[in-house]
């Protein structure tokens, strides 16, 4: 597949990419800092800003089977990175015709699902706009007439690709707590080459 991804340079962008090209895929990586990562045989680097709107329009140059967003504001994020990229993206998908996006987003995002500790401590007093950011990416993408996919992982760590992990839409019974960035990349080219999970917000973990 000819994929084109924003926020390669992220823990789960650069999982992405060390997964997606031996496995044959060609990759366009949308990065502010070039310097955290380098082209070569199956992968296209593009430098931009993914909040701009002229620099987002560099990587739409030509044609791809799918999108997928790994951006992430973070809980200190000056503007609404995710939110403000995601309305770039679309359009210029909508524009050139790119019907399937995959982006991450978070299980925060239904913080009534989620522990006393994170509702009533956590989201309020550390990650309010980073939730608000993701709520409002959410808002346009469900609105959008793309092929969408939002997958709203638990806590994320960096421990190795297991390939052995359970997808849940159910957040109401077992809900995951963590999976790894690698299992988590694992499952976002799994639903690209699949065209599994459209229309629908997974989960995943252990």
């Amino acid at each position: 597949m000819e994929i084109l991804i924003f926020g390669a340079t992220g823990g789960t962008g650069l999982e992405l990419v060390r997964q997606a090209i031996p496995a044959g895929h060609r990759l366009t990586a949308f990065v502010r800092n070039p310097q955290k990562i380098q082209a070569g045989k199956g992968l296209r680097v593009v430098v931009g800003d993914a909040t701009k709107s002229d620099d987002v329009a560099k990587a739409f140059d030509r044609e791809y089977d799918a999108v997928v967003s790994a951006l992430g504001g973070g809980a200190k994020a000056a503007q609404q990175v995710c939110s403000t990229a995601i309305e770039h993206i679309l359009r210029y998908m909508q524009e050139v015709g790119i019907a399937r996006l995959i982006a991450v987003s978070s299980l925060g995002v239904e913080p009534e699902y989620m522990p006393p500790l994170f509702r009533y401590v956590v989201l309020p007093y550390f990650l309010q706009k980073a939730h608000d950011d993701l709520t409002l990416m959410e808002t346009y993408i469900r609105r959008s007439l793309r092929d969408w996919t939002l997958v709203r992982p638990p806590r994320l760590t960096d421990k190795s690709l297991t390939g052995q992990y359970r997808v849940t839409t159910d957040y109401a019974h077992d809900l995951p707590r963590r999976v790894s960035r690698a299992d988590l990349a694992h499952f976002i080219l799994k639903c690209l080459t699949e065209r599994s999970y459209v229309h629908e917000l997974p989960t995943l973990g252990y």
